[in-house]
């Protein structure tokens, strides 16, 4: 029963980590973007100030759940072996 129990947090964890390490990727590529016009500087300036006031914390904390969840897992990794 632990055992079942562990090795599903292990696959949730392996997607959560997954999904966060794509939403940085798309970070990366609207940083990496080099504005056109002046249109385009707004744009892009609203993106690093929502990056900076929401994006960032939401981003960390996500972190830090998976972070907390992958301890526990460690702390367990003996019930993992057969």
């Amino acid at each position: 029963c632990i055992r079942e129990l562990l090795s599903n947090v292990v696959k949730a964890n392996f997607e959560r980590n997954e999904k966060l390490c794509k939403s940085f990727d798309h970070l990366v590529q609207n940083f990496t973007k080099k504005p056109n016009n002046a249109a385009d500087l707004v744009e892009y300036e609203q993106i690093v100030d929502n990056f900076r006031t929401t994006t960032l914390g939401e981003k960390q904390e996500e972190f830090q759940g998976i972070q907390a969840w992958q301890e526990l897992i460690f702390r367990c990794a003996h019930e993992l072996r057969p």
